[in-house]
């Protein structure tokens, strides 16, 4: 289990370990309803509140599937930008902030609230949360994961060697 912020984490390994089972079923299980997992390094992680939702039936945040069966795009939470940037970091190691947030816009289902214009600025509500992930880095966990620092006007976040 790793927390970050006030999400917590679970290692696809504990949890195998804990239904007696491997974790090439489990992985099934999990894609077969719908559960996202986070790769980070070697290790697999699926978000706790994701994972609780298949036991109780709620839905108390969309997945990106479900949503996508029924053509509704709720707002993306500044916990799933916050795992998708990390499996962005996983594969490229640095990016600046501005890549990042491209690269994100591309990869992530933004609905047309995520899209709008924020009053009295010239970027997204999408934009807002990916600049609060920055900004928020020391409380929401992602300095746990990897560095930020300023080079010239851009912001980079590089992936910590472990």
């Amino acid at each position: 289990m790793v927390k970050i912020g006030n999400s917590i984490f679970l290692h696809i390994n504990e949890i195998a370990e804990g239904f007696n089972s491997n974790v090439k079923q489990i992985k099934h299980f999990l894609d077969d309803n719908n559960v996202r997992c986070i790769n980070f390094e070697e290790d697999v992680y699926v978000l706790e509140s994701e994972f609780l939702r298949i036991f109780t039936g709620e839905t108390l945040i969309p997945s990106y599937n479900s949503s996508k069966k029924n053509n509704i795009k709720y707002p993306v939470t500044e916990k799933e930008i916050l795992a998708e940037a990390l499996n962005v970091l996983q594969r490229t190691g640095k990016v600046s902030i501005k890549e990042l947030r491209e690269v994100l816009k591309n990869i992530m289902n933004l609905s047309e609230e995520d899209l709008k214009i924020n009053k009295n600025r010239n970027d997204t509500k999408f934009d807002q949360k990916v600049r609060n992930l920055i900004s928020h880095r020391d409380s929401n966990g992602l300095t746990r994961y990897c560095d930020y620092e300023k080079i010239g006007k851009e912001g980079y976040l590089k992936l910590k060697e472990r």
